[in-house]
């Protein structure tokens, strides 16, 4: 299983960004005030069958 963290500049911004797993990706977007870590439980369901990537929004978590 892959593990990548780090942070990824779009339009000048940065984004905290972590992906792990393998296969198919599957983006996973934070709603109202959570961040990339509130995803934790559902990641270990997902990461054996598919690429997931979380990130926080500006402003929210890193």
């Amino acid at each position: 299983m892959t593990r990548w963290r780090g942070f990824l500049r779009v339009d000048g911004v940065a984004h905290h960004v972590v992906v792990e797993g393998a296969g198919p990706v599957c983006v996973l977007s934070a709603g109202l005030a959570m961040s990339w870590f509130d995803w934790d439980p559902v990641v270990p369901l997902l990461a054996p069958h598919r690429t997931v990537v979380r990130f926080d929004r500006p402003g929210h978590g890193l």
